[in-house]
């Protein structure tokens, strides 16, 4: 559990891909975590993480450009106060299946299905738009070798299993309200790591 009040927090804002800071007067971060794993057979465990956020702004004005239908740029002061801070999902949610089995002394195959779930993100400090959730599920196999002081660990994978449409990224308090950059469709991915522990 947590509950972090904040002086003077950095707020970003985005003008024609130029990225600016501005102060919040006063913040409020408000939220828990939960997480467990549970051993269910042998080699198989599930990992259950629950987050809640809810992040506020207090005391807080600021000078804002806002872009009228002409396309007009007009400078105003705006008041932000009790508002909820863009880009922070209030619930998210992970929950994940995994599974390992050892081949002798040196080799374990591993395998991951996840899932996570997310609620719509603010896009700008006035609270004019919101995301929609999104539910992405995703996998990775792979098998890990020691020999020596050396692991090679080689997996792969497929992100977004669903092949969801959804926001992964927000540029926050936009000018032009160019708040959205489109997540990956369904991709898959391999890696190669060699680890040395010394």
């Amino acid at each position: 559990f947590f509950n972090m009040k904040t002086d003077n927090e950095l707020v970003p804002y985005e003008e024609y891909g130029d990225l600016y800071y501005r102060n919040a007067d006063k913040s409020n971060h408000l939220g828990f975590i939960i997480r467990s794993m549970v051993d269910i057979y042998k080699n198989l465990t599930i990992d259950l993480l629950y987050r809640f956020c809810r992040f506020t702004y207090g005391s807080y004005t600021a000078l804002s450009l806002l872009q009228d239908s002409t396309g007009t740029i007009i400078r105003t002061n705006r008041d932000f106060s009790w508002k909820y801070e863009p880009n922070v999902p209030k619930n998210y949610l992970n929950i994940s299946l995994l599974y390992h089995h050892p081949i002798g002394k040196k080799i374990n195959l591993f395998a991951k299905l996840s899932y996570s779930g997310m609620s719509g993100l603010w896009v700008d400090d006035g609270n004019s738009d919101k995301t929609t959730s999104s539910n992405l599920v995703t996998s990775v196999l792979g098998f890990d070798l020691k020999f020596c002081n050396f692991k090679l660990i080689f997996s792969g994978g497929i992100n977004n299993i669903l092949n969801e449409k959804y926001v992964e990224f927000i540029n926050t308090n936009s000018v032009e309200s160019q708040f959205y950059e489109a997540g990956a469709p369904i991709n898959y991915f391999a890696t190669l790591n060699l680890v040395y522990a010394f």
